[in-house]
């Protein structure tokens, strides 16, 4: 059934990331006791993404690979963003040579709509309990206001994007679609 797929392809919860995250850095950290360990830096995306985030995500990813950091761990709460620049940090999530990890935190934190396609993005992504991602159903902003698109070009575009993010890590390619298409939300 489609429930018991999703519960096997469902993010992990706060627990088994926490239990993920020490038993990856185990593995990095060096045999010799006298060589210190590489850093994981912590990047938060807390507000709306747009440029300025796509610089900082730049930014830490360079500052990682200076470090030779075992990995970067990506903290989202944000209501979402420009389309363009999520596609810009997916991108650079998807050529950095240090590992990124999505973690959508804190306790009651959303990735909402941009945040939900970084989060899918990332090869690694877990929730803490009682957070939520979806609605992602794209929105275009004037000085109007702002209307839902619904253009079958966009739509389409954006579900098979977002559905070949899920593919790729071995994530719910329905559910994906469902984050489009009828603006669904789900907690951790």
């Amino acid at each position: 059934s489609s429930k018991s797929s999703y519960e096997e392809n469902r993010l992990m919860n706060k627990t088994t990331f926490t239990l993920l995250i020490l038993f990856f850095l185990f593995l990095v950290l060096p045999v010799c006791s006298s060589a210190e360990p590489s850093p994981v830096l912590l990047v938060e995306i807390t507000d709306t993404i747009d440029q300025s985030t796509v610089e900082v995500m730049t930014d830490c990813l360079r500052q990682a690979e200076a470090d030779n950091a075992q990995a970067v761990i990506l903290l989202l709460n944000t209501p979402g963003g420009g389309l363009d620049e999520t596609f810009a940090i997916a991108t650079l999530i998807k050529e950095s040579t240090i590992p990124v990890i999505g973690y959508v935190h804190p306790d009651g934190a959303t990735a909402w709509s941009a945040g939900t396609f970084i989060l899918l993005s990332t090869p690694l992504a877990a929730m803490e309990d009682h957070t939520i991602i979806g609605s992602c159903q794209p929105i275009e902003t004037s000085l109007e206001g702002t209307r839902f698109i619904n253009d079958s070009k966009i739509i389409n575009a954006l579900v098979e994007w977002l559905q070949e993010r899920a593919a790729m890590y071995g994530r719910n390619q329905t559910l994906a679609k469902l984050f489009i298409t009828e603006n669904r939300n789900v907690n951790a």
